[in-house]
């Protein structure tokens, strides 16, 4: 497997952001002018895209309990978080252990501003600027080697990622390379938009550039399922 190089992201509060458009469907502030314009352009072809984003949501919310209260996972490294404020992994997974510690890795360095800014006094959560598309970069950051314990069970969280990856990309290389790293017991937890409620037109890859969102419906096969044990 080979490493991929992350050259650190770019930002531009013009170029519409998933993460922004996510948050902005969650009826949250952490967005700008061109990621609401973005946003509605979605709505306006896919109406149910907000109640979608926020059952997603939802389904992070549950997931995050049960392997916290239920299997005892006590470390998570959520990929893409967007900004850790409602329904947070770091709230869910604290109902039931104080002491979970999560990693909560973005592209956008503005989200990971806000985060840091948000959870500066709180010493179980961090916060990175990250590719999901070089995930050496992740693996091997300083922050994580301090703050999460691959030789223990960890759970990492792809929830409403993959769907940005194209199969240029490789998602199946991108999760096999935290899925081999990490130790037996752990979890990983996927959600992924599929074509099933999306226009023909928005699952053309030209027509999502065109709208300046990126995000390709389906999964590959292999993938899919909401989560398993590794």
């Amino acid at each position: 497997m080979t490493t991929r190089e992350f050259g650190g992201p770019e930002f531009s509060p013009r170029t519409p952001n998933i993460t922004r458009i996510y948050d902005y469907l969650l009826d949250g502030k952490d967005n700008f002018a061109d990621d609401r314009f973005a946003a509605e352009q979605l709505l306006d072809a896919v109406p149910e895209a907000r109640v979608a984003a926020k059952a997603n949501r939802a389904f992070l919310g549950r997931a995050v309990c049960f392997l916290a209260e239920d299997c005892g996972i006590r470390q998570f490294i959520d990929i893409g978080t967007g900004p850790p404020t409602q329904g947070a992994v770091h709230e869910a997974a604290h109902e039931y252990a104080s002491d979970a510690r999560v990693l909560y890795v973005d592209y956008d360095p503005i989200v990971t501003a806000h985060a840091r800014a948000l959870l500066a006094d709180n010493e179980t959560v961090m916060a990175v600027n990250g590719d999901l598309r070089y995930p050496d970069g992740i693996l091997e950051h300083p922050v994580r080697r301090m703050h999460i314990d691959l030789k223990q069970p960890v759970a990492v969280l792809l929830v409403a990622a993959l769907h940005s990856i194209t199969d240029e990309e490789d998602p199946q290389y991108l999760v096999g390379a935290f899925t081999n790293r990490i130790a037996p017991g752990s979890y990983l937890v996927v959600s992924h938009v599929t074509g099933d409620d999306v226009p023909a037109d928005l699952q053309c890859r030209d027509r999502a550039e065109e709208m300046r969102w990126r995000a390709w419906p389906g999964m590959p096969d292999e993938l899919k399922g909401s989560s398993y044990a590794c």
